[in-house]
């Protein structure tokens, strides 16, 4: 998982540097996000029958950024967001799912309506999927899958290299698999995300 992260971080850098011929660079900027969690109800199913379906509490997302503004309207940088939900709803099915994720994304940000730009987004990346429990046996275990995401928000530069923004997300990987004592199981995890972020831009 180091590996993947500093590889992100590189791929970023090497994406900014001049010698690429990507675009001209305007800065290098920090970022941070926090919000709700919304997932999605995740089917279920143990050694390949189905198991019922997981419904899930209102949850929170935190995440962090570094990337660069290539020009005045494309973005590339690499995150690493977090989130938590705990299982609302679910016969035998009692679980605190924690979930990362190891991002590059791109933005577009379109031109200015007033003081408000609207931008969008997509990432890919690695995702990683956390179970405490699974069917009252305490499981304690991680399991990593490809990990994409959409976003769309607006923003708004309230100070100069300030950027305040509000930002809906789709975030959600390939099926997960965990072992279990009674058999593999095999379920779901996509979630709706609101997320302010903020936003500092290093000008060079």
């Amino acid at each position: 998982m180091k590996r993947f992260c500093l590889g992100l971080v590189f791929l970023t850098a090497l994406i900014s540097s001049p010698a690429t011929g990507f675009a001209e660079v305007e800065g290098v900027y920090l970022a941070i996000s926090s919000g709700a969690t919304f997932r999605d109800n995740a089917d279920l199913a143990i050694d390949g029958v189905n198991a019922g379906t997981s419904s899930f509490n209102t949850g929170s997302n935190f995440g962090t950024a570094v990337g660069v503004q290539l020009d005045h309207h494309f973005r590339i940088e690499t995150e690493i967001s977090f989130r938590e939900n705990n299982v609302n709803r679910v016969p035998g099915f009692d679980a605190n799912v924690l979930s990362s994720a190891f991002l590059l994304n791109g933005f577009y940000d379109f031109d200015p309506v007033g003081p408000i730009r609207p931008f969008v987004g997509a990432g890919v990346g690695l995702g990683v999927v956390h179970v405490d429990s699974i069917l009252g046996f305490d499981l304690d275990e991680d399991t990593t899958a490809l990990a994409y995401q959409g976003t769309a928000g607006i923003q708004w530069e309230f100070r100069p290299q300030w950027t305040l923004s509000l930002a809906y997300r789709y975030l959600a990987t390939t099926d997960v698999e965990f072992i279990t004592p009674i058999g593999k199981l095999e379920t779901e995890f996509n979630s709706h995300e609101l997320a302010i972020g903020l936003r500092f831009l290093f000008k060079l």
